[in-house]
């Protein structure tokens, strides 16, 4: 199984390495061995009219384009999405 070459956008490290190791970990985790090991069978959540994916690592959504055995990672490509939960009064 080979596994897939990533190329990352400097707009995407900068965001990155802002965040706690711990998290790194987890996204590396997930970029790797997921989606890297796994390209052509992976099940990719297509961006509605755009040409990109999103991979959810909790709160952290990953944005990616892939081509044959190519992911690239976009400048603006990791957002966070921060869910609050409601209080009954």
């Amino acid at each position: 199984m080979s596994e897939a070459f990533q190329i990352y956008y400097s707009g995407f490290d900068a965001a990155f390495y802002k965040l706690p190791p711990r998290i790194h970990s987890r996204i590396e985790g997930r970029i790797d061995d997921d989606l890297g090991l796994r390209l052509k069978s992976f099940p990719h959540h297509h961006l509605e009219g755009h040409n990109r994916f999103r991979l959810r690592v909790g709160d952290y959504r990953i944005i990616y384009t892939f081509r044959q055995n190519c992911c690239t990672f976009p400048t603006g490509g990791l957002t966070v999405e921060l869910f609050f939960g409601t209080e009954d009064k």
